[in-house]
């Protein structure tokens, strides 16, 4: 199996249905995003987060650090959480990032193999939690002052089985459902393959 597709080398070979692609999801995470329910110590609780960690293991970590930042700072905009969006635009980059970035699914039979993806489904889903609350604990710090923190870890806590049991339930729903959403990611190797052999063969004249 090739390996995966440098995060920014992506670039290179993207065309229009990437960008529809990215274009489709960032709507997605900014509709669930602005399901909101406001928090008592400033911020608010969505379902955006969901969306987020499941773009970077569908499609891999360019496609889910793009469409988080897009969606979610969109949301903040549109909500009155202006002050939010800056920190929104880097934050949600990681956590649709790291989880493409760790889980790499296994096709049997052009079908998802759970049981020799599980080693890194979690951590994957994980990281993307954990990203999510420990770059907005400083988010709050420098917003809300450092006595906010504490109240933040409460509130996104309580909600935690939500943002590591969503992806992962939904991700087992689609993969088993639509088993070819995961050719997208190969077709990015494949791609790539074909960049790089016409590239050395331009440069070799």
């Amino acid at each position: 199996m090739k390996e995966e597709v440098g995060i920014f080398k992506q670039f290179k070979i993207w065309g229009p249905r990437d960008i529809s692609l990215v274009a489709v999801f960032s709507g997605l995470v900014f509709v669930l995003t602005m399901f909101a329910i406001p928090m008592p110590m400033g911020g608010y609780w969505h379902l955006g987060n969901v969306m987020i960690i499941l773009i970077g293991l569908l499609f891999g970590p360019l496609v889910g650090g793009l469409c988080g930042p897009i969606g979610a700072a969109t949301a903040d905009l549109v909500l009155g959480y202006g002050m939010w969006a800056p920190f929104t635009l880097v934050i949600k980059f990681f956590v649709g990032m790291l989880p493409g970035l760790i889980f790499r699914p296994t096709l049997t039979d052009r079908k998802l193999n759970l049981k020799a993806g599980w080693l890194r489904l979690i951590p994957a889903v994980i990281s993307g939690w954990l990203a999510n609350v420990l770059l907005y604990a400083i988010a709050y710090a420098v917003l809300l002052g450092v006595a906010s923190v504490p109240g933040w870890f409460v509130a996104d806590l309580s909600t935690i089985y939500l943002t590591i049991g969503g992806p992962i339930i939904l991700l087992i729903a689609v993969g088993k459902a639509f088993p070819k959403i995961f050719g997208y990611r190969e077709s990015l190797k494949t791609r790539y393959e074909i960049f790089k052999k016409r590239a050395a063969a331009k440069a070799e004249g």
